[in-house]
């Protein structure tokens, strides 16, 4: 079985999209058109859309306001099955879920420049453990204190760099050490090819319950359902698309 069903985009669809937009009076209209998954929402596949797809910087950004803004939401995390075919994915045994209650604005950073400063640390987190910038950093209101580290991939051709699957990795280790708990989240699509999905298996081998995947269907889902509105993108109208993907993926019953 395929992780990554035919695409059911043409190129019909997106002339009919753009005859609507240009002769329709300037109205943008968003046909019905059944997604992949989310990787076809984030590269711009489907009938409507007219400008080129939002960076993986702006789909950051909405993440993390989301994480800050829904403290009622539901993130699970998962782990990789290892599986050469369906169900992909199964909720990870420990911390399944993000705990959004204990998160604010100070509980996050953006694409720090450098993580040579750390809480808690007495010293300086060495450059070539910490100098590195990943996509969102998360302190959770806890005791003891716990962080996450999240690189997030929204294209069909993502993967992590060779500098990315080592620094991620080798920073939860340098800190484990010194007593202070973090994890390593990936967010990505569940339309992410084979070379990320494996690569994820084996971050899951070398750090078990301090590597997690969080899919963005789920939290696209999260999304329509707490509220989380962005003006011109009709969310609900892609969640039983997005409720099918994670029914074929994920082990039954988590969805």
């Amino acid at each position: 079985m395929e992780r990554i069903p035919r695409a059911i985009y043409t190129r019909e669809l997106r002339e009919e999209a753009v005859k609507l937009v240009t002769e329709g009076g300037g109205k943008f209209a968003m046909p019905p058109l059944k997604l992949r998954n989310a990787t076809d929402l984030f590269e711009a596949r489907y009938a409507g859309r007219v400008w080129p797809a939002s960076s993986e910087r702006f789909w950051t950004s909405v993440f993390a306001l989301f994480l800050i803004q829904t403290p009622n939401a539901i993130i699970r995390i998962w782990h990789s099955t290892r599986s050469g075919s369906a169900p992909w994915y199964q909720p990870r045994i420990e911390r399944s879920k993000i705990a959004l209650s204990s998160l604010n604005f100070e509980s996050l950073a953006v694409e720090p420049r450098s993580l040579q400063s750390w809480p808690l640390l007495g010293s300086k987190v060495p450059p070539k453990i910490g100098g590195f910038s990943p996509d969102i950093v998360l302190a959770y209101a806890e005791t003891p204190k716990r962080f996450a580290v999240i690189e997030n991939k929204i294209t069909y051709g993502a993967y992590l760099s060779k500098p990315q699957s080592d620094n991620y990795p080798n920073l939860v280790e340098w800190l484990a050490d010194r007593g202070i708990d973090c994890e390593f989240l990936l967010l990505q699509s569940a339309g992410s090819k084979d070379t990320l999905y494996d690569q994820a298996g084996r971050l899951q081998e070398r750090l078990r319950h301090k590597f997690g995947i969080i899919l963005w269907e789920q939290v696209l889902i999260a999304m329509a359902e707490n509220a989380f509105h962005m003006r011109g993108l009709e969310l609900s109208s892609y969640m039983a698309d997005f409720h099918e993907v994670l029914r074929s993926h994920v082990v039954t019953g988590h969805n």
